[in-house]
């Protein structure tokens, strides 16, 4: 947890070389990164944001893992972060950090950072056919 904490206070501080070393080491932990991903995932709205939104908002390796703890849970979105390996991690850990400081979550307790638990799809966030497309592209492994 200390690296995530360490790369919103450097997000907050506006340091941009900061916000990459605390990234890189919040990338070093596929569990990390996963649970920073859907701290974005929670503030960009986990029940509400189509799934065009998240692509939007993170990169196809964020919306991959977002889609993945919102229709399978934490532990596949574990799985894939594992397979992307740590460059890919890093991206998709800064552009989820800059969403969760967009949305003003670094202002809300700690206790609070808390990716949802597998929640089931619906149908007009049209989570499927992003989840083909994202797997068309090489972004998901077929079978997650």
């Amino acid at each position: 947890m200390r690296p995530f904490l360490d790369a919103l206070a450097a997000a907050w501080d506006s340091c941009p070389p900061c916000t990459t070393h605390h990234c890189r080491a919040v990338a070093a932990d596929p569990a990390l990164t996963v649970h920073v991903v859907g701290v974005a995932l929670c503030g960009l709205g986990h029940d509400l944001a189509t799934a065009r939104q998240l692509l939007c908002k993170l990169d196809p390796d964020g919306a991959a893992i977002a889609l993945t703890i919102r229709n399978s849970g934490l532990l596949p979105a574990v799985e894939i972060a594992t397979e992307m390996g740590p460059d890919r991690r890093e991206s998709a850990a800064r552009i989820a950090m800059n969403a969760i400081v967009s949305a003003g979550w670094y202002d809300v307790p700690v206790s609070n950072f808390v990716p949802p638990v597998n929640r089931p799809s619906t149908d007009h966030l049209r989570d499927d056919e992003m989840l083909a497309t994202l797997r068309s592209d090489g972004y998901l492994p077929y079978g997650h």
